[in-house]
């Protein structure tokens, strides 16, 4: 199959206006490897009405997942390469910010969505993160791997393995300008300055109870997991994490964004993940995803943009 050209954007500065546009080196067609059919998509409800966000096998094919009390799980084996798909649901740009066990998939350093940036889609535009970002032109393939391996666990924070956690950011728009002051003779001025006045009684009720919606809004829609940026521990005994896999093209370059609240996304997005028997051992039982291809040897990696993902120190046995 030919492959289609992806162009994916990553912000450069949260909240700020630089930014990159990814062009990762392209997305092949779903086909299945070694003569197997397909396994079958699960359709699961969006998690918003700005982002969609699954895991899929390097081969495009979803795995299987499922909710479960208010959460997404999705099962993984040790030795599969995966993918992080994004789909912007709305007519509008997004930023979304993605971590991996509690690592930012661009930076490397513990997820903070407030001051860390992320990637930029287009208005229903759909992208694939393949990896930690080493650079501008390499990823650090996502694999699962035992937790000992994981790349949050040799980086110091075993505790966050087994959760992928999204922060989504609207986009600020040009605001309308102010209308021009009207001057005391003005026959309007008395109609104008009584309505910027003190508001009726009925008026002020309803704003009242419209900022209570937003504000029971606004908490719904963020998670205790996710609170303060940094990306929760998930169940103790999770048997799988993701490992700093090989080396691969995923290309970006940048672009402009400003956040339309800078430090509060507008929504939050948390997938667990782990084996189908670790998940089977919380109530949750599916079925194993098919199996990987033999992973194959790649280079050191290329010389590293101390912006991006540092590879993990050795393992220790």
């Amino acid at each position: 199959m030919p492959h289609r050209p992806l162009h994916h954007r990553l912000v450069l500065a949260a909240g700020l206006c630089a930014g990159l546009v990814a062009c990762a080196a392209g997305e092949a067609d779903a086909h299945p490897p070694y003569g197997a059919y397909p396994p079958p998509a699960y359709d699961l409800p969006p998690q918003s009405d700005l982002l969609s966000v699954s895991l899929e096998s390097a081969q495009g094919w979803p795995l299987p997942a499922t909710w479960s009390g208010g959460a997404v799980y999705v099962a993984g084996e040790p030795g599969m390469a995966y993918r992080i798909r994004l789909t912007n649901r709305s007519p509008e740009r997004i930023e979304a910010v993605v971590s991996v066990d509690g690592r930012d998939v661009v930076s490397g350093r513990l997820a903070d969505y407030r001051s860390q940036r992320g990637y930029v889609l287009g208005p229903y535009e759909s992208i694939t993160i393949d990896g930690f970002r080493q650079s501008l032109d390499h990823v650090a393939t996502f694999r699962f791997s035992s937790v000992q391996d994981a790349y949050s666990a040799r980086m110091g924070t075993p505790q966050h393995v087994g959760v992928i956690g999204v922060a989504v950011f609207r986009e600020r728009t040009r605001t309308r300008p102010r209308p021009r002051p009207l001057a005391a003779g003005d026959r309007r001025y008395r109609s104008a300055a009584g309505s910027a006045g003190a508001p009726r009684p009925a008026e002020a009720a309803d704003a009242a109870a419209s900022g209570r919606t937003r504000r029971a809004r606004s908490a719904n829609a963020a998670p205790r997991a996710l609170e303060g940026g940094f990306a929760p521990p998930p169940v103790p005994r999770n048997e799988i994490g993701t490992a700093y896999g090989e080396t691969r093209a995923s290309h970006v370059v940048e672009t402009t964004f400003r956040r339309r609240h800078r430090r509060r996304p507008d929504h939050l997005i948390t997938l667990y993940y782990d084996t189908p028997e670790g998940l089977a051992a919380r109530g949750i039982y599916l079925a194993p995803p098919a199996p990987p291809p033999p992973p194959t040897p790649s280079p050191d990696p290329w010389p590293r943009d101390t912006r991006f993902a540092p590879p993990p120190p050795p393992p220790r046995y």
